[in-house]
């Protein structure tokens, strides 16, 4: 009597770094492993800080895409040995054998995928991203094409449903909106005022003072020059004032860090605003702050929202940036115009005189965390999802307005 094989699925990651993407990724399989009985495996772009707790989950392979290491050593080589070289490259490094699934997280993970969607039947696409970012990640024919032979979507909100609709002709029946998700932090009162204290001290803000909170990587698409014009507003409108802001996030060394801190200086906020570049011990850092500002340009349904939900702050974001309108609503938060950094900084300055409201508005957006915005409640959505991509062994569906050219253009290309 023969046995039933296990489902053998390849969860592709675009990262090992400290993003809301890979974070998310990590707490689903943490939790789906132990709920099915499948041979799961990782693969991951690159080295960083949580490659070990990936390897900690699953079989993990570590891979960095050859291109730009083959610009450098044959800078005048024809194309064609380019993508002989890069086909060797992948037959050396890459997972072998067929998977019943593939699971793409992000649509930067696409390098990957048109390496190996040749080696599934089952595509299933977890995307992270709106217009702005898709359009950087799917700049090549073959990628864009690859992204379209997926089976289902996962959107991470409305917002990216309606941008995988509008700007990439999916079909809508094709989308599953799974939002993303958190582990809450179990926070005692005691522990939570010393940390508060202890981290003030440090970062030279008075015990009392009003700190309006940031976190994400520096540059256009969060917005981090958008939160310095923000502050002056506010410092401007309170004379000052006790109030004070602080970024957490940036590359210690990287180019956009020494542009904050020169618009920091020219704008004359060296006394009211604080940077700390990226940390694991992020999750500290929203005990010192007041109130969370989104200042994103562009985000799907930001991780760092929630996070800051979970520590009972109220958020402010702009209108049309994203999913995280879709999480304040009318009652977890307050939400601008597009880009109105004068209302931005009125919102801010209403806060800081009405502690109360602050603190009515942040007590709700935890509450709507913890019931709702959970692995516990989010990840069975994600397993259904994937369970139908296995399931389902028919081709893609098609695009309703992109290509419907799956997988053989893909491995043409290559």
């Amino acid at each position: 009597m023969s046995t039933k094989r296990r489902p053998r699925v390849l969860f592709i990651s675009h990262s090992a770094s400290r993003n809301g993407a890979t974070i998310l990724l990590l707490s689903f399989l943490r939790w789906l492993k132990d709920r099915v009985d499948w041979d799961i495996e990782v693969l991951v772009h690159g080295r960083g800080p949580l490659l070990d707790e990936f390897r900690e989950i699953a079989k993990t392979t570590v891979w960095r895409d050859p291109r730009s290491k083959l610009d450098i050593l044959f800078p005048r080589a024809p194309e064609s040995l380019g993508r002989t070289l890069q086909m060797v490259h992948t037959w050396l490094s890459l997972p072998t054998g067929r998977f019943a699934l593939i699971y793409a997280n992000t649509t930067a993970a696409v390098p990957m995928v048109s390496q190996l969607v040749g080696k599934t039947g089952s595509l299933l696409w977890h995307v992270h991203e709106l217009s702005y970012a898709m359009t950087i990640s799917l700049t090549r024919s073959d990628w864009r094409d690859c992204f379209h032979s997926a089976k289902r979507f996962i959107a991470v909100s409305n917002a990216v449903r309606d941008a995988l609709i509008t700007d990439q002709g999916i079909n809508a029946d094709r989308i599953d909106v799974v939002n993303g998700f958190i582990e809450p932090q179990r926070l005692i009162s005691g522990s939570v005022e010393a940390k508060r204290q202890q981290l003030r001290r440090e970062l030279c803000i008075p015990p009392d003072g009003f700190v309006i909170g940031a976190c994400g990587s520096l540059g256009w698409r969060k917005g981090s020059d958008i939160f310095l014009q923000i502050a002056r507003r506010v410092v401007t409108g309170l004379d000052g004032g006790n109030v004070f802001f602080l970024w957490i996030g940036g590359a210690r060394g990287e180019s956009a860090i020494v542009e904050f801190e020169y618009d920091m200086g020219r704008l004359g906020l060296n006394r009211f605003c604080r940077l700390v570049p990226t940390t694991p011990d992020v999750l500290d850092y929203y005990h010192v702050m007041d109130v969370f500002a989104l200042t994103s340009r562009e985000d799907p349904f930001p991780l760092v929202v929630l996070e800051a939900a979970d520590h009972a702050l109220p958020v402010l974001c702009f209108d049309n940036a994203g999913g995280a309108v879709e999480f304040i609503g009318d009652d977890s938060g307050l939400r601008v115009p597009y880009l109105d950094t004068d209302e931005f900084a009125e919102r801010i300055i209403e806060l800081y005189r009405d502690r109360t409201y602050a603190g009515q508005l942040g007590t709700r957006a935890r509450l709507k965390t913890r019931e709702s915005l959970s692995v516990e409640t989010q990840g069975p959505k994600l397993l259904q999802s994937m369970q139908q991509c296995l399931a389902d062994d028919g081709p893609a569906e098609g695009t309703g307005g992109g290509s419907d050219r799956p997988q053989e253009l893909c491995l043409r290309a290559r």
